[in-house]
């Protein structure tokens, strides 16, 4: 068997690869350390060429602020809204009653005027009139039944007084005959129950009509029952009669009408609706504060109950029509009317009353007019004012003393009066703060002031 022989070449490196290869590494490393040498030289030059800081002494930052200067001075409060004209009573007309129309008066339509008590619609009134009629029938009826009632009480007495005497007379007769039986004389046996007969006969017949008297008062009352019953029948049907006709509750505006000729209705449904534009209210929304200082007003004494505002000490207001400002009247504040918590506003109610100017006798005040409400002013004496915009994010303000340094002070407000407020407390008059809301001031902060007026300009 041949025998194969396997060879193993292997690889020798060479002296001249081994010498490349340690010149390589030799090279780099020189490099290396050129450059630490280099970098490090150059730091120690860069270094040697560095100057010190100049010292010098603190200062203190100052800003420069505007300021205002205050002055106490008297306030007058001017407080009014805006409302639209409306009548102070309207009414919706509806159906009493169901059933047809049959007549609608002529021209009653949206904005027309119709007198007080005039009728305005009728409904079909043929069933009610039936059922008047059949009550007063009724009635007639029930009428002829108490006559004829009391004439046969009055018959049945007069019997009764007959049947009495015819009674005493049988007794009587009974009594002697039965006298002369036991003494035994003529009269017999049957002579005794002829006559007890004819006694208990008369007794029960006069039973009998004081029986028919004992209930004449309870078919009496049974009858006048009867007639209450068909009178209020009656009355029922005449109001139904009346309750056909709808009439005017007074003189006024057709507002709206939702009823026609021929028309089935039913009741409860609304026909039309009046309003009486001869009083009319202007609804205004006023700042609850504003009101409060301005109105002055009070919790109500009526009866006891406190819980809402009283009575309005308020003079005469003025309304004014914003399309027209010529036309002007004059109005007396009646109630306030609602509080809204969620705006924080009350609606105050003044009546207009009498007109101002010509313009105003010439235009009337009708309702829908869109009015400016002009309350009467209110003065305060001697109050310190200052911008919305001096109020610091805090709600404190920035006061400058004599020595130009800020410092934070608390005030409280009483009024707010547009983009100005008017304090109660916390400032006085003669003090300057800085009249714009800053950030970054520090509480004792040197500052440079340049005095400004109230509205922000320089004097």
């Amino acid at each position: 068997m041949e025998k194969k022989s396997v060879h193993v070449w292997t690889e020798t490196p060479s002296p001249h690869s081994a010498r490349l290869t340690v010149l390589v590494w030799l090279l780099r490393a020189s490099v290396t350390v050129l450059i630490l040498v280099l970098g490090v030289g150059t730091w120690r030059i860069l270094a040697s060429r560095q100057r010190s800081p100049t010292e010098r002494p603190a200062e203190e930052l100052i800003r420069t602020v505007r300021v205002i200067r205050l002055n106490s001075e008297p306030v007058t409060l001017q407080v009014g809204g805006y409302g639209t004209a409306r009548p102070a009573r309207t009414t919706e007309l509806s159906a009493e009653l169901g059933g047809r129309i049959v007549f609608v008066r002529e021209g009653l339509k949206a904005g027309n005027l119709v007198g007080e008590g005039e009728v305005l619609l009728r409904i079909d009134p043929v069933d009610f009139e039936v059922a008047l009629n059949q009550s007063q029938a009724d009635l007639d009826r029930l009428d002829a039944e108490l006559v004829q009632l009391g004439q046969q009480e009055k018959d049945d007495r007069r019997r009764q007084v007959v049947l009495q005497r015819s009674r005493d007379l049988a007794d009587r007769e009974y009594k002697r005959v039965l006298g002369l039986y036991r003494d035994q004389q003529i009269s017999s046996e049957a002579d005794v129950e002829r006559a007890e007969q004819t006694l208990r006969q008369r007794e029960d017949v006069l039973i009998g009509v004081e029986s028919a008297l004992s209930v004449y008062p309870s078919r009496r009352q049974s009858l006048l029952a009867q007639r209450e019953r068909v009178q209020a029948q009656q009355r029922q049907a005449s109001v139904n009669l009346e309750r056909c006709q709808v009439r005017s509750p007074w003189k006024g505006r057709v507002i709206s009408q939702n009823a026609e000729l021929s028309q089935v209705v039913s009741p409860g449904q609304s026909l039309l609706t009046l309003a009486d534009d001869r009083y009319l209210e202007v609804p205004v929304a006023l700042n609850g504060e504003e009101a409060f200082w301005a109105l002055n007003l009070t919790r109500g004494q009526h009866s006891g109950y406190n819980h809402w505002f009283g009575s309005l000490m308020i003079p005469d207001a003025t309304v004014t029509w914003v399309d027209d400002p010529r036309c002007r009247w004059s109005a007396r504040a009646v109630r306030v009317e609602t509080y809204d918590p969620q705006t924080r506003t009350l609606t105050l109610v003044v009546r207009p009353r009498s007109p101002l100017d010509d313009e105003a006798e010439a235009i009337p005040l009708v309702a829908g007019m869109f009015c400016k409400v002009t309350l009467p002013s209110r003065t305060f004496e001697q109050v310190v004012v200052i911008p919305r915009a001096a109020i610091q994010l805090g709600g404190n303000v920035l006061v400058v003393d004599e020595q130009g340094r800020a410092f934070e002070r608390k005030i409280r407000i009483a009024y707010n009066l547009g983009n100005q407020v008017v304090l109660d407390s916390g400032l006085a008059a003669g003090e300057a703060i800085v009249a714009t809301r800053l950030s970054g001031i520090l509480d004792g902060m040197k500052v440079k002031t340049v005095e400004v007026q109230r509205e922000g300009t320089p004097p």
